[in-house]
């Protein structure tokens, strides 16, 4: 009966491979650290395309709806603009984000599909294409694979019976682990085909080899009549859909790279053509591909209805969760990347208003490239930034209260924290790094006379809640695009601690 267990063990393999290839089927979705997860409370849940015409409808025209009004109709409802296009909105929540973007107003057109022109800098590889990039990420999942089934012999055949529980055990972890990797690998490898339909620019995780930056334009495909505000829609091979549809999904549909002199003359014509002469960039966090963080940024500016030039900061992160030390090692060796960009964004973009959202780790990577690019050179002009916004940051709660924080006020006309207690990313960054993450609310929660502490909370949770809670776009909408203090955000509720104010996103 002791060796009883081990004959567990070709059934308990193959359980787990079949377990684990449905939810890496079902997670073909989207990837990276922002990615989207079950609506949270105020979230807008993807109820797919109607099939009938049942649903409620609100004609072509201005809309004018007090939060009461959105509250009293009956949803799912379609706005209709004037060309007879339909948008399916889902709930109150949805409706709200869209007419504070600005997104129907008076006959306003809405095609079938919408372009969004990204700017981009990275200092990621490039990769050739081909079929070798395609299934590079694959090999590591084959080795481990292999190596598992090694293991598995191996501990069948020296193990003494007594000890083949401990055995059967290590070799269900193997294989566990092998199976995470053949998950995480062909999500890769379905990302960079689905790229290499449109683009031979192709950008992996690992660091430049010349360790210089990229630039360039990324254009964005988003299927508006399918979109649902606070999510990315991807295809899935659960719905057999192996290419995405751009009618149904986002579609990476240009990747172009320039020289220095051709971007940022690009780059300072779409400043001056914006009414507010106004730059958007976004440093996304750790676990994130260059496609996918240009897929994020892009239903970002589009959902918020920001009409400046956005811009992506893309740093060599692996793209896979099991890889945060990786991820950390490579955000630090970005930061003098990103201090040269920041310097070259404020001389020549022309921008007189540039916002920066930095998400994660990328507020690591933007706290240390901020002294490095501002106050050398900038010692007693205005403040640099208009709005900075710090969503999520992984950083060390005491160091960034001490150090970080009072550098970018002094820069910033307004900064922005963004924290949560269900944060499930932040608390495992607690046990790799031993100390408390600036993103963490509850009881020592980071207040600071002259930043706006802003505690999701009761609305949202995850760690991608920036992008995927309804409710916090809600909030970025009112802080970009309106430029709201937060006394004047009605979905703010005044906290206090410690003799110091705060606020909270509340439902309502």
């Amino acid at each position: 009966m002791g060796g009883m267990p081990c004959r567990m063990v070709p059934m308990i393999r193959t359980l787990s491979l079949l377990l684990l290839l449905v939810l890496g089927l079902a997670g073909c979705d989207s990837g990276g650290d922002m990615q989207s997860s079950p609506p949270e409370d105020g979230a807008t849940p993807d109820r797919g395309t109607p099939d009938t015409d049942e649903q409620p409808r609100l004609a072509p025209g201005p809309l004018v709806l007090g939060e009461e009004d959105a509250r009293d109709l009956s949803y799912p409802l379609r706005l209709v603009d004037v060309n007879g296009l339909e948008r399916e909105v889902s709930g109150p929540e949805e409706l709200e984000v869209l007419l504070r973007a600005g997104r129907y107003g008076q006959g306003e057109v809405s095609p079938a599909i919408e372009y969004v022109r990204l700017f981009y800098a990275t200092d990621r590889r490039r990769e050739t294409p081909g079929l070798a990039t395609i299934l590079a990420p694959l090999f590591p999942a084959l080795v481990a694979l292999l190596a598992a089934f090694a293991v598995n012999r191996l501990l069948k055949r020296w193990l003494k019976t007594e000890a083949r529980r401990v055995g059967c055990v290590l070799s269900g972890l193997a294989f566990m682990a092998a199976g995470g990797l053949c998950i995480r690998g062909t999500l890769l490898a379905l990302e960079t085909l689905r790229l290499s339909k449109n683009t031979d620019v192709l950008y992996g995780s690992a660091r430049s080899r010349s360790g210089a930056l990229e630039l360039g334009t990324v254009v964005v495909s988003i299927p508006v009549q399918n979109h649902r505000i606070a999510r990315i829609e991807m295809p899935s091979l659960l719905r057999g859909e192996l290419y995405p549809d751009p009618l149904r999904h986002f579609v990476i549909q240009d990747v172009n790279p320039m020289d220095q002199g051709a971007f940022f003359g690009e780059l300072h014509d779409v400043v001056a053509a914006s009414e507010k002469k106004e730059a958007f960039l976004f440093i996304h966090g750790y676990n994130n591909t260059f496609a996918y963080a240009a897929m994020r940024l892009a239903q970002i500016v589009y959902d918020v209805g920001f009409e400046g030039a956005p811009i992506l900061y893309s740093w060599p992160s692996k793209g896979a969760a099991a890889l945060y030390t990786y991820d950390k090692e490579n955000a630090d060796w970005s930061a003098g990347n990103l201090a040269g960009f920041l310097g070259d964004l404020r001389r020549e973009s022309g921008a007189e208003q540039i916002h920066v959202l930095a998400h994660s780790m990328g507020s690591r990577v933007f706290s240390a490239a901020f002294p490095l690019a501002i106050e050398p050179v900038l010692e007693g002009v205005e403040p640099v930034f208009s709005e900075l916004i710090l969503a999520a940051p992984d950083l060390d709660s005491d160091t960034f209260e001490r150090f970080i924080a009072p550098r970018l006020m002094k820069r910033s006309r307004r900064v922005t924290l963004y924290a949560s207690e269900r944060d499930e990313a932040l608390l495992a960054s607690v046990q790799v790094n031993g100390q408390r993450r600036a993103g963490m609310a509850g009881d020592n929660i980071v207040i600071l006379d002259g930043m706006d502490t802003v505690d999701v909370t009761p609305v949202a949770g995850g760690h991608a809640y920036i992008a995927d809670s309804g409710r916090v776009l809600g909030d970025l909408v009112d802080v970009v695009k309106n430029r709201l203090s937060a006394t004047d955000r009605a979905t703010l509720s005044p906290r206090e601690r410690g003799g110091h104010r705060y606020w909270e996103l509340v439902k309502r």
